[in-house]
């Protein structure tokens, strides 16, 4: 992996297509919500708070299966034929179920380079559509304690796959949110998990949702 990417600073002057924004999530659990209704998860209720904004958006498509690996994504989009579609919008968050199955840091950078030429494909390449999202830290759980996992090892294996995926996100000029530490604080209290006691409740949900929210409607030139 190169030591300092080349980066392409997104633009803020090119406005959204005409018409409804289409909006398209990819990943896996925790974007369809694993554990809480589907009008909980993350990219209905961004869908939610920007028509509460004015801004005219279709419901999501989204393409996520509990469990998902970066190849199974990428298996996913070809399967839904994806390829001559375009979107406004493009969210992505993968990686977690990488790093839970011991897959190497370098088939997750490779994979996910892929996935980055994919997702600058489905919005016309135009990288001011896209943003990745960092990958939360499962290790914070009680379903993580009652594997009696190594929480240490966890936690350095998630920081290494971010960097991994904000140093490609930043390569391809796309914007980054960063969830993690924020998850790492909140994901071991009851009100904050799902009944699994290992994904998010609807409340970690509506904080990403707001924080997507604020960056869609100040960062970027959405209409």
């Amino acid at each position: 992996m190169e030591e300092t990417p080349t980066q392409n600073t997104p633009t803020t002057d090119t406005p959204f297509r005409t018409g409804p924004v289409s909006y398209l999530a990819l990943g896996d659990s925790y974007t369809i919500g694993q554990g809480v209704d589907p009008s909980q998860n993350y990219p209905n209720l961004l869908t939610l708070k920007l028509r509460n904004r004015g801004v005219a958006i279709k419901d999501p498509v989204i393409i996520a299966i509990t469990g998902w690996t970066t190849q199974d994504l990428l298996q996913g989009i070809r399967q839904d034929k994806l390829d001559k579609q375009q979107f406004d919008l493009l969210t992505l968050l993968i990686g977690v179920n990488n790093q839970y199955r011991g897959q190497s840091l370098e088939d997750y950078e490779k994979d996910f380079s892929e996935l980055m030429v994919k997702s600058l494909a489905l919005v016309g390449d135009d990288a001011e559509r896209i943003i990745v999202i960092s990958i939360p830290d499962w290790g914070v759980t009680p379903y993580a304690t009652s594997l009696a996992q190594d929480k240490k090892r966890i936690a350095s294996e998630i920081d290494s796959f971010n960097e991994t995926n904000k140093l490609l996100a930043e390569k391809s000029g796309v914007r980054y949110l960063e969830i993690t530490e924020e998850y790492r604080s909140l994901g071991h209290m009851d009100q904050y998990l799902a009944l699994d006691g290992l994904h998010p409740s609807e409340k970690v949900y509506d904080r990403w949702a707001e924080r997507l929210t604020e960056i869609i409607t100040e960062e970027m030139n959405i209409r």
